[in-house]
């Protein structure tokens, strides 16, 4: 386990990720989402495992009908 710094560059396999993840939940893609691991760049070396990423789904499953996604961190 590393923490960044804050003037350290992110990977740029890392950015894509992200980047994807962010615009399918603001578009409401829940079947891109939820296929991640098939669709997104980067997807398995962004997150070998599943352990990790699982969480989200959870806040996402429980949020109400039409309610949108808040980002509040994108580094």
């Amino acid at each position: 386990f590393r923490m960044s710094r804050e003037n350290e560059s992110v990977a740029p396999y890392v950015t894509e990720f992200r980047d994807w993840l962010a615009e399918r939940l603001a578009a409401g893609d829940t079947e891109a989402v939820v296929d991640y691991r098939n669709r997104a760049p980067h997807a398995l070396r962004a997150h070998p495992s599943e352990d990790h990423f699982l969480p989200p789904f959870v806040a996402y499953g429980a949020a109400a009908a039409g309610r949108r996604h808040e980002r509040v961190h994108a580094a």
